[in-house]
């Protein structure tokens, strides 16, 4: 009667009851990994999840890890909120990809594009020993906070099943699901 043509609203998540946590709680749970993280610590996120990208810095800064960012989604989401003032890069904590083989393992962080498992990924490539500065060892532990949507559960599966593999040490949302929380709200 009001001359609406469409509506559209999002209902991924409205058969959930209750409400959706703050994006704050993931840090914690960063936190908590860090500490038993005996090599390298990889966390791989929605490369446009800004928010959780700057709680991996808080973490890193706190724990004195330099990070690299790896992937080109990753790249350019880190690069351009970064110019925009949306993250708070602590001084001295980033390194270049080829200053990586510099440090010692347990006090590197990665923040690596890959979190839905596609195959191009530098996660992906990673897991298979193709990617020109990371090389995945059994001391490493890979952090996914990002739940697959339904189109990338298999992808993520088997990116997850490769680097098992390896023998890595592997959260996923799934596993712990303290390391997503939904952008989409509940009931």
């Amino acid at each position: 009667n009001e001359g609406v043509l469409l509506m559209s609203i999002d209902s991924l998540g409205a058969e959930k009851k209750g409400y959706i946590p703050s994006e704050k709680y993931i840090e914690p749970t960063f936190e908590k990994i860090e500490k038993d993280a005996k090599g390298k610590l990889l966390i791989t996120v929605i490369t446009s999840n800004i928010t959780r990208i700057q709680q991996a810095l808080n973490v890193a800064s706190r724990a004195g890890r330099k990070v690299a960012v790896l992937g080109r989604s990753m790249e350019n989401n880190f690069q351009t909120a970064r110019d925009l003032g949306y993250l708070d890069v602590p001084p001295n904590i980033l390194i270049a990809p080829d200053e990586i083989k510099r440090f010692a393992d347990e006090k590197i962080m990665l923040l690596i594009a890959g979190s839905l498992g596609q195959p191009g990924s530098a996660l992906a490539r990673a897991s298979r020993g193709d990617h020109k500065f990371v090389r995945l060892l059994k001391s490493d532990t890979v952090v996914f906070s990002a739940d697959p949507m339904p189109s990338a559960e298999v992808s993520q599966a088997s990116l997850i099943n490769e680097i098992s593999r390896i023998g890595c040490t592997i959260y996923a949302s799934n596993i712990t699901p303290e390391l997503h929380v939904s952008g989409h709200g509940a009931q």
